[in-house]
């Protein structure tokens, strides 16, 4: 857990938070350090107590005070649920501790006068979260998202660990429902903001492109007005928001973006890029793999030279940048077994995602087949049927050999086996040993799927037998 320092007195909480309760307060009290866990709370800490999924930390609060926190913020139903008793504790009662979490936060930003990007989008947004934060810290100390800290609860956090040691701040912002991004847009009012792309995700909750795109965009409404926007004019939803800020670059491999760039991919599927900037020319030969770790370094880019970086160290930024390591899932991670390459991209799926994914296996060279192998995509609602349906006929087209799983895929090819002689649907267990028959030493493979999928399973199944 990210540990912070961010200081209120209780003058400023009870401006910050002035629909709340408070009791047994010394007005002139500092408090230091704002925890979410028992197990880390020090001395003078303020501690927020949340439901979570398997603890509800208002059971802890005694906990939090004899490890020596200042102050606790406990919800007012909680109190009432738990029959907790305030007595002589310093507490502060309100409706919604995420949305104090937030308010806290918010200002605590404002003690700030630094850049904060904040970069949202339907798909790549954490990669290009790091590349952007490598490219920048050649020149800046970049406070960046860790882990997952993208969400309601993650991005306050996030903001609470500024202090001056920072230059910059680059931050994710996530959403899986309307209204996140405007609501994190409130919290870190954003000085640059960057959109990857708009592209069908989460539709059970965000109906269809027009709210994902309305939702995404947010954050340009979110910019101050003195901000900046990186607008992918490759997107053709995005490739319009110029006109939002006065001050906006556009980036892609589009002939009349400011910054164009060029891409091809290897013998072993990492991208190369020719940039031209201003007549500024220059390549980059990636370590990731696939086209879009190729449109992730593009935005990076654009931001890095907004931001001043000399060309060499863009350059050198993005050619060391690999992918995260990782616990059996991945993003578009490449390894060879047995003398077949496997992609891992089980890290989560939507249609926009596995289409650039399938596009990057459709542009191996190697002389093996290619093979997919891919579960279902989630959070599509009323769209699922037609969407995988859709990505079946491209995988068809993008693969030799394409093997399938879960529910959502099985109604597809259901009602479409009779077209695709090149299509097998099996259960997950099954698929291993059907693959480990079917393939060849210089064959390739790519896995992709949802992240409730766990298709890692089979790969490790797969690596087991061949």
């Amino acid at each position: 857990m990210l540990e912070n320092t961010a200081s209120f007195t209780t003058t400023e909480l009870r401006a910050i938070l002035d629909k709340s309760e408070f009791h047994n307060l010394n007005e002139s009290k500092l408090f230091t350090g704002v925890s979410i866990d028992t197990r880390l709370v020090k001395p003078g800490n303020a501690f927020v107590s949340l439901k979570g999924e398997n603890v509800d930390s208002h059971t802890l609060i005694d906990s939090a005070l004899e490890a020596g926190a200042g102050i606790c913020f406990v919800e007012k139903d909680s109190i009432k649920e738990l029959n907790i008793s305030i007595g002589n504790r310093p507490i502060i009662v309100s409706d919604n501790n995420i949305e104090v979490l937030g308010e806290l936060a918010a200002f605590h930003r404002l003690k700030f006068d630094i850049p904060i990007v904040a970069i949202t989008g339907s798909n790549g947004k954490t990669t290009t979260k790091e590349m952007i934060a490598d490219v920048l810290a050649t020149k800046f100390n970049v406070l960046r998202t860790y882990k997952n800290f993208n969400n309601m609860l993650g991005v306050p956090l996030m903001l609470l660990s500024l202090n001056n040691s920072y230059d910059i701040a680059v931050l994710e912002l996530g959403t899986n429902q309307s209204g996140e991004i405007y609501h994190l847009g409130e919290i870190v009012r954003p000085t640059h903001a960057l959109v990857t792309n708009i592209g069908r995700e989460h539709l059970e909750f965000l109906l269809d492109l027009d709210g994902v795109e309305l939702e995404e965009t947010y954050v340009f409404a979110r910019v101050r007005s003195d901000g900046f926007a990186f607008v992918n004019f490759d997107d053709e939803r995005l490739k319009h928001y110029g006109h939002v800020l006065s001050k906006f670059m556009t980036f892609g491999t589009h002939e009349n973006a400011e910054l164009r760039a060029s891409i091809i991919l290897d013998n072993d599927m990492k991208p190369i890029l020719d940039f031209d900037h201003d007549d500024n020319k220059f390549s980059v030969n990636m370590q990731t793999i696939g086209l879009g770790s190729a449109y992730n370094a593009i935005g990076a880019t654009a931001v890095g030279i907004h931001f001043g970086i000399e060309t060499a160290f863009i350059k050198q930024a993005l050619e060391n940048f690999t992918a995260p390591l990782y616990h059996g899932y991945g993003r578009m991670a490449i390894e060879t077994h047995s003398d077949i390459k496997i992609i891992n991209d089980c890290y989560n799926a939507n249609p926009d995602s596995m289409i650039i994914a399938l596009s990057t296996l459709a542009k191996f060279s190697g002389s093996g087949k290619k093979v997919a192998v891919l579960g279902d995509m989630r959070e599509l609602g009323e769209w699922s049927d037609q969407e995988h349906k859709d990505m079946l006929k491209l995988a068809s087209e993008s693969a030799d050999l394409v093997y399938l799983t879960g529910d959502e895929f099985a109604k597809a090819f259901s009602e479409l086996s009779q077209k695709y002689s090149n299509v097998y649907h099996s259960n997950k267990s099954e698929i291993a040993p059907n693959l480990r028959d079917a393939l060849k030493a210089g064959d390739i493979v790519l896995f992709k799927a949802s992240r409730g999928i766990t298709l890692e399973t089979v790969i490790k199944d797969l690596k087991n037998i061949i």
